[in-house]
């Protein structure tokens, strides 16, 4: 399906195969095509609004401090590149506006 788009393309994978056929697949092959070519793969979950606000409940009541851990650190929009560089302590760096 990757093999089909145009360059900067997008694809949502919406479904999840139960089994049946496999193929091998040459990640380096597939790295490339999708940096190179600018595209972009993303899949989704088979969730609803009740999904969502148990997700919403359970982050509610959740440890803060374990919360604001996983945002270790904010970076200014006018500094955004800073926020692309991985450094040893990060979990997920975000951008402010």
């Amino acid at each position: 399906m990757i093999h089909v788009l145009e360059p900067s393309g997008i694809a949502c994978l919406t479904g999840v195969s139960s089994g049946g056929r496999s193929m091998p697949v040459d990640l380096g092959s597939l790295n490339r095509e999708l940096v190179l070519e600018n595209n972009v793969v993303f899949g989704t979950v088979n969730a609803n609004r009740r999904h969502y606000e148990m997700a919403a409940e359970a982050l509610g009541q959740a440890d803060r401090g374990w919360l604001d851990r996983m945002i270790n650190r904010r970076v200014p929009v006018e500094h955004w590149s800073d926020a692309l560089e991985r450094r040893g302590t990060d979990v997920k760096p975000i951008i402010t506006f």
